[in-house]
């Protein structure tokens, strides 16, 4: 799997930059993932940050404890660990997959399968996600399975909604054609999606000044 390295000198804050410095002085590769560096591509204030590594969930809560840093283990079966550094949660997971690429490639979109290496100041793109965040296209990552994971769907469209992209012609087909699997989603999650939509959507129209704005009114912003 060929990665594309874009030179993108960024400033994350000093607590995520000690959490990086950590884990690779222990021998461990870990970078930025998802919506952070979407976000910092975009111009826009991460609202949180999250890693992955090459560590295991076992490694992850070693290096922690070896670097005296919080470590809040109760999703280490999910091989899923949050560090509480200064009143800001960090989540660092395992690779999926076994690899960086790997992971990246089972991200629900290609703009949220970027990858950040803080140590080099360089995003690193294994599928296209960096030309489709600067075109504004919403696309599915290549291995995302829409019959496994019909949500991805729903997510497609509120990222449309919210960062006022467009979904490319061979994912609104294959969104079309994987639609009947929705049927076998719940319901709270279909609700839960359609408020994020809403949600973001009142808040485009009332940035933009559009009286629409106002047929969202009620709906909750998170």
């Amino acid at each position: 799997m060929s990665i594309r390295r874009i030179p993108f000198p960024y400033q994350v804050p000093e607590d995520v930059r000690i959490l990086s410095a950590c884990f690779q002085e222990s021998g461990y590769e870990m970078y930025l993932v998802g919506g952070c560096v979407r976000d910092m591509v975009l111009e826009l204030a991460p609202n949180d940050y999250d890693f992955i590594t090459s560590a295991s969930g076992e490694e992850i809560v070693q290096v922690l404890k070896d670097h005296d840093l919080p470590c809040d283990d109760q999703y280490l079966f999910l091989n899923y660990v949050i560090s509480n550094m200064h009143g800001e949660k960090i989540d660092i997971c395992a690779y999926k997959g076994g690899s960086m690429e790997e992971d990246l490639l089972r991200r629900d979109l290609t703009i949220n399968g970027l990858a950040y290496d803080i140590h080099t100041g360089e995003i690193l793109d294994v599928s296209g996600g960096y030309e489709d965040l600067k075109n504004r296209i919403i696309r599915f990552s290549p291995g995302v399975d829409l019959e496994e994971a019909p949500t991805n769907i729903l997510r497609a469209i509120r990222f449309a909604v919210q960062l006022d992209f467009r979904i490319a012609e061979e994912s609104y087909r294959d969104a079309e054609a994987h639609a009947p699997a929705l049927e076998h989603v719940r319901t709270s999650q279909v609700v839960k999606f359609a408020a994020k939509t809403l949600a973001h959507s009142k808040a485009r129209l009332m940035n933009s000044g559009q009286p629409e704005a106002s047929a969202a009114e009620g709906v909750p912003s998170k």
